[in-house]
């Protein structure tokens, strides 16, 4: 069925996504889905009451509903047990009984209502961020009611259930200093953030003071409009702020997936079970202690978390579609590749060879060492066979780069995207140590085409005024890659063995390499020089007063982000902080993600040299966390700006180096300055280990603190031509001096 005015070019499948423009037909959907929700509620209690056995701890039962209703205190006893399921059956029918009002209602809206609504206070249009607002307002005060049900329910109707004395009571002198219940979310109670509360009185609260936040917020988004400053930084339609919804679900998913998983209080022992730990068997999940009992707490935990995983995925693909007037790499969904122009199909082409190649190249990263330790390889050798690539990757490093201007960016794609199919293949049928460094240094010549040319296609594509968002966005295949490609990894060596890995890997450079041959470049590339040579001219520009400061400030960055990376997992086995390492790299993707998808088009509005400058500071102060980190939300508090650090300045001074050279140098420019990224990855690990043995993990990331903000120093005062524009450079206040193209619809603010 097709309403009028839905959109023809979306199928009926894709539900509400037909109907944003027609409001009173969305209302119905929302309306019929509020039914359907209640229905399930009420139909699964009343199935989990017929089947229950009182004779069985409720856990063991697989059931949800119950022990949710239990925990509020309804029909339970002493010793949590179950007394009476009569108030089970009234709920579940009060439930049913509502789900068919509320279909009733939607199916009006939806078959007999108006399709738009175009009554004063129910209408709306999407661009109108005021009554946009407006709703945001009338929805947290419902969720501020919401809270208060339950602080009611526990201080006067009943009360409800605590795990500590095994009996359902009153909460009556709930917790309202406003130092204890804020501790819990700035981590300074318990190693488990908020879910370290440990008695009724701070969960009750917290619900009053959520309740009134909420409240207060709600009032305050009603009567009040968005500042002039607030409008820039989000897109106003309507699927923005179904991104925006989702990701708040994926959050508040992660965290009932850590309430029910190690809190004991708010999801008790006597109905969902014991409590859980974390890990990779081979994909993340919550497992009891002895690992043989299916409870109720451990899917419904699972549950949680992979359902926060599928809500983040929904956030980032329709937060894609709407940043930066819709990028081509999701238009591939929604129109045909051959409708889009040569620009938008080679930059999805693009973006979709760097999620490849970089996916086969991350599977190896756990795996690899293993393979090279059971072909009969010592330590040692492990790590001079890994630590080869630097070899092909700096020595072809120039040569990939005046290749790539003289050729074409699509030829060294080609090349790079070939080496990384080919090598893995090469590893599975080599046993020898000195043809594993062999390949692995064949291997690195992969990096050192992809990272030149990449980066050199992105920038010729992008306009200057969007050159900024355009290189964020088509770098995020990185981060997502280094989430994915581990895992992946892991999982088949251990499933499947190393055939299944190596040829895995080579398929995805292979399906790489078919996205390379898609890719169309419109730019004319110089004719093939005689002289001077790739060395000389890449140390011509590497001392040029255009490329030596990026070429540094890549340098001291990447050496502090790739010491952070090196050591953490060392540092959180000697501090003995309860932290999965994999916590901690999982927060830097998301954080980074989140912060590219976020400033979004801003990025372009003020400069490159303020997001430089931020994100200086936000590394460095990563790194003094770090150094003092003795508690997991330290951690992953470090976490959390070192991925917002990793989102700024490296894009941002990837697009720095773009407006500072020609389309015909540009790939001989990039090989130049991205030099400092490899370099510091290799001095990371040679001179950071030998401080390690010296003055600790403390001590090296107390260093590498210093050194952060000894590189923003060094940008702030050396970036421009000289140290006043500098200054005003690094602060958004002035242009940049040695760009080429001239970004005159750039905002920057006069002074």
């Amino acid at each position: 069925m097709n309403f009028p005015k839905s959109s023809p070019d979306i199928p009926w499948w894709s539900g509400n996504a037909r109907l944003p423009n027609l409001s009173g037909k969305l209302l119905g959907a929302h309306v019929a889905y509020a039914g359907l929700m209640v229905f399930c509620v009420g139909a699964i209690a009343a199935f989990e009451l017929h089947v229950f056995d009182p004779a069985q701890p409720m856990y063991q039962q697989n059931l949800i509903i119950l022990p949710n209703l239990a925990r509020l205190g309804f029909g339970i006893g002493e010793g949590g047990k179950v007394i009476d399921t009569y108030p089970y059956f009234v709920i579940a029918a009060l439930h049913l009984i509502s789900s068919a009002f509320l279909g009733a209602g939607g199916l009006f809206h939806a078959l007999k209502g108006p399709d738009v609504i175009e009554d004063k206070f129910y209408g709306y249009r999407w661009d109108d961020a005021n009554k946009m607002t407006t709703i945001l307002g009338i929805h947290l005060i419902f969720l501020g009611v919401g809270a208060l049900l339950l602080v009611s329910k526990a201080m006067f109707f009943g009360g409800i259930y605590d795990s500590t004395i095994s009996q359902v009571r009153l909460v009556s002198d709930p917790t309202l200093n406003p130092t204890t219940i804020f501790s819990y979310l700035v981590g300074l109670k318990g190693k488990f953030w908020l879910a370290s509360v440990d008695n009724l009185e701070d969960i009750i609260g917290g619900h009053i003071y959520v309740a009134l936040m909420c409240i207060a917020g709600g009032i305050w988004h009603i009567l009040t409009q968005p500042f002039a400053w607030v409008k820039p930084l989000f897109v106003w339609s309507a699927e923005a702020y179904l991104s925006y919804s989702i990701g708040a679900l994926s959050l508040m998913a992660f965290i009932a997936t850590l309430f029910v998983s190690v809190n004991a209080i708010a999801v008790p022992v006597e109905f969902f079970g014991p409590t859980l730990s974390f890990g990779f068997h081979p994909f993340p999940a919550l497992y009891s202690g002895d690992g043989t009992i299916l409870t109720s707490r451990i899917w419904l935990a699972n549950a949680n978390l992979w359902l926060g995983v599928v809500f983040l995925g929904g956030h980032l693909f329709h937060a894609l579609r709407v940043v930066g007037d819709r990028p081509p790499v999701v238009q591939l969904v929604y129109s045909s590749v051959e409708n889009l122009s040569d620009t938008n199909r080679s930059l999805l082409f693009a973006g979709a060879t760097s999620l490849l190649f970089w996916s086969s190249f991350d599977t190896l990263l756990p795996t690899l060492p293993q393979y090279i330790a059971d072909v009969g390889g010592s330590n040692q050798q492990v790590g001079i066979v890994m630590g080869s690539l630097t070899f092909g990757l700096l020595l072809f490093k120039p040569t990939m780069g005046a290749l790539s201007d003289q050729r074409g960016r699509k030829l060294v794609l080609g090349i790079a995207t070939s080496v990384v199919a080919i090598a893995p293949l090469a590893y599975r049928f080599v046993d020898s140590i000195p043809l594993l460094i062999l390949i692995r240094a064949f291997h690195g010549i992969a990096i050192a085409g992809f990272g030149t040319s990449y980066a050199a296609l992105v920038a010729d594509l992008s306009p200057v005024e969007k050159r900024g968002q355009l290189i964020s966005s088509l770098s995020m295949a990185r981060p997502i890659a280094l989430f994915i490609g581990p895992a992946l990894g892991g999982f088949l060596m251990s499933e499947f063995g190393y055939t299944t890995l190596f040829f895995s890997a080579g398929a995805l450079g292979l399906l790489g390499l078919l996205c390379v041959a898609q890719i169309r470049e419109e730019k004319k590339v110089s004719q093939p020089k005689t002289s001077p040579s790739a060395f000389s001219d890449y140390w011509q520009l590497l001392i040029s007063p255009r490329f030596r400061i990026p070429f540094l400030v890549f340098l001291l960055g990447n050496l502090v982000f790739s010491s952070s990376s090196i050591f953490v997992a060392l540092f959180i086995r000697e501090t003995k902080v309860n932290l999965n390492v994999g916590w901690f790299f999982a927060t830097a993707a998301i954080a980074n993600l989140a912060v590219r998808l976020i400033l979004g088009r801003v990025l372009d509005l003020y400069g490159r040299g303020l997001f430089i400058s931020c994100g200086l500071v936000l590394s460095g102060l990563s790194l003094a966390v770090l150094s003092y980190a003795q508690s997991t939300l330290a951690f992953l508090f470090a976490a959390l700006l070192e991925g917002a650090a990793a989102a700024t300045w490296p894009p941002m001074l990837n697009t720095l180096v773009a407006d500072r050279c020609s389309s015909e140098e540009r790939g001989r420019a990039y090989s130049a300055a991205l030099s400092g990224l490899d370099l510091g990855v290799v001095l990371a690990g040679y001179v950071m280990g030998s401080v390690a043995e010296s003055l600790g993990y403390r001590g090296v990331y107390s260093l590498c603190a210093g050194i952060a903000f000894l590189t923003l120093i060094f940008f702030i005062t050396l970036i421009n031509k000289d140290l006043s524009s500098s200054l005003k450079f690094a602060i958004g206040r002035e242009s940049d001096f040695y760009a080429l193209e001239k970004a005159k619809k750039l905002k920057i603010p006069k002074n």
